[in-house]
């Protein structure tokens, strides 16, 4: 069997990440899987392991250029099913599959309901999705709003998957000196810095933290300025160390050593940087919104108001307080994450291929 898999990049957030632990999943080794892309993001083409990669010439996402490109590989793959990976990749596969009259299958990696939604690309993206052959979302808010909205339509729940055995491998080795950097105790934030991830009020709550703790944040975003002139505004930017993009493996040690994780969204389709913490046996303070409880609960981590710097810097406080209820917390978050294996993700993309062929 055949499946073409649309993205737009290579690398990038999770959802790229998720296509990358699925093509090189043991389960699907029997299947053929290609790749469709614009961009490979400066990614290693080795770590999409067997698979074939085929790279779409456009000037932009809006190319419409594309529609061809695609019809024109689609005919020469000739896949059994399509799969598409974020909403350019959506709107795009379902018009060619449309044209082709090819099976599609759409990815939900977000909580639509939770997001803004009035553009002209996600109303469009609304509309197309009557067309699918079905909608694989990575969480339960996904699924209730798509079997909502097109109750005829084929909706599957499969979250997210997580090479945990190698994620908790990379985690204990030794942490680069260059990483250290004198740190001393710290918390993390890692992701996108953009205003879905609520870092502002995270870097406000360090202004209450007790003692010298330091927030370590890794990633890039439009936000990074912003959030620098902030630290300095309200007088902590000697304890907010910015270390911008960060290599996985470094981002699993500094989890491993850091006195916990620190994630404050306000709305997640399927939180992995969480499920990663957890891997690592990092305790976490999170946002008290359904994505989060939807695999953590009250003895697994710490919730709290996201809006509330008081109430971050409290917990925040309470890992090095109460490092004991931060362990526990941290044990059994770590045993929730050994069911989100990418074994299991991948039997369950294996069986709906199977079925759809």
């Amino acid at each position: 069997m055949k499946v073409l898999h649309v993205i737009p990049c290579l690398a990038g957030g999770g959802a790229e990440r998720q296509l990358q632990y699925l093509n090189n999943s043991a389960a699907l080794s029997d299947l053929e899987m290609h790749v469709a892309y614009l961009n490979d993001g400066g990614v290693n083409i080795q770590e999409y392991g067997n698979v074939s990669l085929h790279k779409l010439k456009a000037r932009s996402n809006y190319d419409p250029g594309l529609i061809v490109r695609l019809y024109l590989l689609i005919r020469r793959v000739d896949p059994h099913l399509v799969q598409s990976w974020l909403i350019h990749s959506d709107i795009l596969s379902a018009i060619v599959c449309l044209l082709t009259r090819k099976k599609w299958v759409a990815r939900e990696s977000n909580a639509p309901g939770l997001r803004s939604g009035s553009s002209i690309k996600f109303l469009l993206r609304k509309l197309l999705f009557r067309f699918a052959s079905g909608v694989i979302s990575n969480s339960l808010a996904g699924y209730l709003y798509w079997k909502e909205t097109y109750p005829k339509n084929r909706n599957i729940l499969i979250e997210n998957g997580f090479p945990t055995q190698d994620i908790e491998r990379e985690s204990i080795r030794e942490l680069p000196s260059a990483l250290l950097d004198n740190l001393g105790d710290y918390v993390v934030f890692v992701g996108r810095l953009e205003s879905q991830k609520n870092i502002s009020r995270i870097i406000e709550s360090m202004a209450l933290v007790r003692g010298e703790l330091k927030l370590v944040i890794c990633g890039e975003g439009k936000l990074c300025q912003s959030l620098k002139d902030l630290a300095v505004d309200i007088g902590v930017d000697e304890r907010i160390l910015f270390k911008g993009r960060t290599e996985k493996n470094k981002v699993y040690q500094l989890m491993r050593n850091a006195k916990g994780v620190v994630l404050m969204s306000h709305f997640e389709g399927f939180p992995n940087v969480a499920v990663e913490a957890m891997v690592c046996h990092s305790p976490l303070v999170v946002s008290d919104i359904a994505p989060h409880r939807s695999i953590l609960s009250d003895d697994s981590a710490a919730f709290v108001n996201k809006d509330d710097p008081k109430e971050i810097a409290l917990a925040i406080d309470g890992l090095l307080n109460n490092s004991d209820l931060a362990s526990r917390r941290s044990a059994k978050a770590y045993q929730i994450s050994q069911d989100l294996s990418l074994d299991v993700m991948a039997q369950k993309y294996r069986q709906l291929y199977l079925e759809m062929e």
